[in-house]
């Protein structure tokens, strides 16, 4: 993910610029910056493509929509010095996430079995109800956002959201065949959407079991001749 922000932010910097200077005669000589930069800018060939032809680099189709993941209750919240700390934690508007109401939208409709990521694609984002509204246009957002592994809970809850249709709370993805995990680790565990650390131990660890009956007939055999 690293290396692909890089790229991007690489290919539409801008053109590369370079300062030199030319030594006339000993005497020093003022530096004009504005002539300096006139005179040096140097322009690309890609560069003149992309204004000639007005390609686009931002904004393009479709946009992408940042969808939060965060742990039960530990969503981020914006106050003013002004609000008061209780009324505001109390006013239920304002726990509303993406998340949540992503939860309950998929708890209302029952036949809405979608991912996480999918959402966007059929619903939009209402910032001043803080709910999720059906689109009525043809415009098509994804849905997106990035957890890095090193965060433990909240990667493991992307990555259940990104498989598990249709879930109605976190309760829900912790719940596997019946079973409520401790954690999100645990459930991804359970659904086999990534492998235990001591997975290549417990893959010998069988191998030598299996082998064990035949390593015990082949010594069996051995000392019967032997008798």
């Amino acid at each position: 993910m690293h290396a692909v922000k890089y790229l991007y932010k690489y290919i539409y910097k801008g053109h590369d610029r370079v300062s030199f200077s030319l030594a006339e005669g000993e005497e020093p000589q003022a530096v004009d910056e504005i002539l300096q930069y006139q005179t040096g800018r140097w322009v690309s060939p890609c560069e003149v493509d992309w204004r000639i032809f007005g390609f686009d680099l931002f904004e393009t189709q479709p946009p992408v929509m940042i969808l939060q993941v965060h742990l039960p209750n530990m969503q981020t919240i914006r106050l003013r010095p002004t609000n008061n700390l209780a009324d505001f934690i109390a006013d239920e508007k304002r726990s509303r996430t993406p998340l949540t109401e992503f939860f309950r939208t998929s708890a209302t409709e029952g036949c809405l079995k979608l991912l996480y990521g999918e959402f966007t694609e059929h619903y939009c984002w209402d910032t001043g109800s803080r709910t999720w509204e059906k689109r009525r246009n043809k415009v098509i957002a994804i849905g997106g956002g990035f957890v890095a592994p090193a965060e433990g809970e909240r990667f493991f809850l992307r990555l259940l959201l990104l498989h598990i249709r249709g879930p109605t709370s976190f309760e829900y993805l912790k719940t596997v065949d019946g079973y409520v995990c401790a954690t999100f680790q645990e459930a991804a565990l359970r659904h086999r959407l990534l492998e235990e650390e001591d997975a290549a131990e417990l893959c010998m660890a069988e191998a030598c079991a299996m082998q064990m009956p035949i390593a015990l007939r082949r010594l069996f055999s051995t000392l019967l001749i032997f008798a």
